[in-house]
């Protein structure tokens, strides 16, 4: 699964009630009541699964009536999608992904080399908190319909979403390979899956993870990087050969 701008969400989930509220007392006092009912719903959902844990157990858990959450998300399954948007984004703020200050530090990086490996770094710490809710809406689509036709809207997404991370951190003057293999190549690697066998099956540490994804990318994607020191070494083997002829 996972996500625009590569996994990655755009635009985080709004629930149902969009009226603007004139009393900026009243808006952070919704924005409050969602943030407990994401939080009580993360917190089921891991605890029980998805589709034992009932809106009524989440409004007990937030503190709010269940009124207050068919106000706000209307249904279970938005509530989830919910969940999911602020573990890939961190928060619930409604900022675009690629706007945010972490990830324009890496979009200014020159080097597609450097670049792809921050990006990496960034991944690793997203899929630490994305892993989990992922593996519960897996679990889920095999038992609710909505859930799993969810998944699927999400999978035929996902690749528009890595073609523009595939362009944005490579370039198209650096990538190895055409724009379709590259966001196909960047959607495989970049997944919970991997992470669960690497991080969670094998202790691999955070660090060990972003630096191999890193490098995985960085072969997967871009030109080989020729430095100065292997042209050198190239060269004189080079002149050797012709020589030996």
């Amino acid at each position: 699964m996972l996500y625009r701008i590569e996994w990655y969400s755009n635009h985080m989930a709004k629930p149902v009630n969009s009226r603007s509220y004139d009393n900026s007392g009243r808006e952070a006092a919704a924005r409050a009541t969602r943030r407990a009912v994401t939080g009580a719903a993360r917190e089921l959902f891991l605890e029980k699964g998805y589709v034992a844990t009932t809106l009524a157990e989440i409004a007990r858990v937030a503190g709010v009536s269940v009124q207050t959450v068919y106000a706000q998300f209307g249904n279970k399954q938005a509530i989830v999608k919910q969940v999911l948007d602020e573990a890939i984004a961190g928060d619930d703020e409604p900022v675009p992904i690629n706007e945010r200050p972490e990830v324009a530090v890496q979009i200014a990086e020159k080097d597609p080399q450097v670049r792809i490996r921050m990006h990496a770094r960034f991944v690793a710490e997203r899929m630490r908190r994305v892993e989990p809710v992922d593996r519960v809406l897996r679990s889920a689509a095999a038992a609710d319909p909505a859930v799993r036709e969810q998944l699927e809207q999400e999978e035929a997404g996902k690749l528009a979403g890595m073609r523009e991370m595939a362009e944005l951190y490579g370039g198209r003057d650096q990538l190895a390979v055409p724009v379709e293999v590259a966001a196909q190549r960047v959607a495989a690697l970049m997944s919970p899956e991997l992470y669960r066998r690497t991080v969670l099956a094998h202790g691999w540490s955070q660090e060990q993870y972003a630096e191999w994804l890193g490098d995985l990318l960085a072969a997967s994607i871009l030109e080989p990087a020729v430095t100065p020191a292997v042209k050198a070494a190239l060269k004189p083997a080079g002149k050797a050969a012709v020589r030996r002829r």
